[in-house]
This record gives structure tokens, C-alpha cells and sequence, in this order.
């Protein structure tokens, strides 16, 4: 099956006055149509601008330095800006993780998700659009949502403003939908609702969903792949979520899921925290050779390959399996 998405080896820099910060370092990633894969890392390791990059949103700070990144085969970095538009509104729905400060804040939120469906469908009539705003507000389970055309961003609650958000990415039926923690300030129930909806889209439109996400719960009941990423770089991947959750090769996945309850066994932490905001990528040799407690010589020297360790399981790790 060909991929709906592909990034392949992109590197990301952000140029200031003061310094040059490295944040994507070789990241590679695919999505095929019915995915719906788990992006996982922690804190700083680049998830928010690996998907930044994937749409061309960087701002004019953020550089790729390098990298190619196909949608439909299509080259992303080659598009105009009314292209990128068109891309951003029709196939790739983005569900960020700031309500407050995505939407416009004296704009009523009807007319915000109406202008979201005719950028799309140029051709439609008012009503139609505010037919389906409507309908894209009782998607995300926001009571009484005719009265809610009419309302202000800054009158919503945070919850209830990321819920807009999420029906403002789905109100056109993208072909990839990218929610950056979506689910960040809702409650639960709301929360599983949420995600129900995004797995059933998929599984109705043969879509694709990527879940960034810290939860690793959340991965393990709804994603079928994951990926874990690392100071700008997938260093392991699985086909099959029980796959990683039970066999983690790394030894920062196998840190993060030492701190996760609930996993299907414990593991030892293997990777210690970063000592600054920002940790200098090293120019040579594996890119946690100083966080990690496993590491060696040919960890300094060179970067690690790739290790199929299970089929449809991968490891970028010198020592990878070694730690049982």
C-alpha cells in the first residue's frame, strides 16, 4: 500500500539573532491509509514541530535545513502557499493543543467553522455551510450548538473551545487528520467520546489519524502503530502497539514506559532527563550517548542503524534487544 504521508530524513533549525537550535534531527516517519499511529515522546523532543513541518507551518524562524515530506506522492516543500492552503483545509485536519489562541478571538465561532467548509467548497451556499456547523458542533458533543453559532471564543471554557477546534479540523473530512494532544483539558468522558470520534472516522472514510500525544494510554486503546521520538529523531517504531508495550528495544522507550502505570511489564529506566532546556545534538555518534546509562565506545563513534527486532519492529539503537 503507498503512503498517504511521508517524511523521509527531515532536519529542522530555528535561527535567531542569539543561536541556531537543531529540533528535528533525521526524522522519518510514513502513514498509510487506515493508520491510526501514536507519535509519543516526551516533553521537548520535537512532536509539535515534526507536525509543523509535515504542513509547512514553522513560522519564520523554523528552517528545514533538509528532508523531503510527500503527501500523495505529492512534494509538500515544492507547494505555493494558496497550494499549501488548499492542502491544510481539504486533506489534513490539525487539531492543536492551544484553543484559546487558535481561534479568532472576535470572530463567533459558527462563523469561524462555516468559513473552515467553504474554503473547501467554494460553491456552497450559506445555509448549507451553517448546516453543516451545526452538524460538525453536535460531532464533538457541544449542547444546544445552534445557539452556540453566535458565541465568542472567549466566552467558551478551554474544553469547550479544543472541542470547537476539533470539529473546525473534521467539519471537511480530511484525508489525515493530526491532532497535537488533542484531548488536553477535557475531562474523561468527553475525552473518550472525542477519540471515538476520530477512530470511527477513520474506520468510515479510510483516512488516516495521528495521535501526538503523552499518554501512553491513549495509544495502547486507540492507535494500531506507534512511534517514539527523541530529540528529533524516531529511534523505535512498531507495527503492533502490544508489540512495543511488551518488547521495547530502546532504552528511552523503555525509560518512558518505566514511568507509565499499567504497562504489560516493568521496565528500568534506562535514559536520564535532559540537564538543560535544550540539549546540544552531538555531531557524531548516537544522539543520547549523554543521557544514556548503556552507553559505549561505537555509541560515540557512529550513528546506530536500523534493527528489525520482531517483524514490523524497529530500533535505532547499537544495543538494541540486548536488554531483556
Amino acid at each position: 500500500m503507498s503512503d498517504l504521508l511521508r517524511a523521509q530524513d527531515v532536519y529542522v533549525s530555528f535561527y535567531t539573532a542569539k543561536e541556531t537550535v537543531r529540533v528535528l534531527n533525521g526524522f522519518s516517519f510514513s502513514v498509510q491509509p487506515g493508520d491510526i499511529i501514536g507519535l509519543v515522546g516526551e516533553s521537548g523532543s520535537g512532536k509539535s514541530v515534526a507536525i509543523s513541518a509535515m504542513v509547512a507551518l514553522l513560522g519564520k524562524t523554523g528552517k528545514i535545513d533538509s528532508g523531503e515530506i510527500l503527501f500523495k506522492g505529492q512534494n509538500v516543500l515544492a507547494l505555493n502557499e494558496e497550494q499549501l492552503r488548499d492542502l491544510r483545509c481539504r486533506e489534513i485536519g490539525v487539531i492543536p493543543n492551544n484553543p484559546k489562541g487558535m481561534l479568532h478571538p472576535i470572530v463567533p465561532i459558527g462563523t469561524q467553522l462555516e468559513n473552515r467548509y467553504r474554503s473547501a467548497h467554494p460553491t456552497a451556499k450559506k445555509e448549507q455551510a451553517r448546516a453543516r456547523a451545526i452538524q460538525a458542533l453536535e460531532m464533538v458533543q457541544i449542547p444546544d450548538p445552534v445557539k452556540r453559532l453566535a458565541v465568542l471564543p472567549g466566552e467558551l471554557s478551554g474544553g469547550m473551545a479544543q472541542r470547537v477546534l476539533i470539529a473546525m479540523a473534521l467539519i471537511n473530512e480530511p484525508n489525515l487528520v493530526i491532532a497535537d494532544d488533542a484531548t488536553t483539558g477535557l475531562d474523561v468522558t468527553v475525552q473518550s467520546q472525542i477519540l471515538d470520534l476520530i477512530e470511527a472516522q477513520v474506520q468510515r472514510t479510510g483516512s488516516a489519524a495521528v495521535m501526538v500525544t503523552h499518554d501512553l494510554g491513549i495509544v495502547a486503546q486507540y492507535c494500531k502503530k506507534v512511534a517514539i521520538l527523541c530529540m528529533g529523531k524516531i529511534v523505535e517504531a512498531s507495527d503492533s502497539v502490544e508489540e512495543l508495550l511488551h518488547n521495547a528495544a530502546h532504552p528511552y522507550t523503555r525509560t518512558l514506559l518505566s514511568a507509565t502505570p499499567g504497562v504489560p511489564r516493568k521496565y528500568e529506566p534506562w535514559v536520564d532527563p535532559p540537564k538543560a532546556a535544550h540539549m546540544a545534538i552531538p555531531a557524531e555518534g548516537c544522539i543520547l550517548q549523554h543521557r544514556c546509562r548503556n552507553c559505549r565506545q561505537e555509541c560515540l563513534r557512529s550513528q546506530p542503524g536500523k534493527t528489525e527486532v520482531a517483524p514490523g519492529h524497529w530500533v535505532d539503537c547499537c544495543a538494541a534487544g540486548e536488554v531483556k
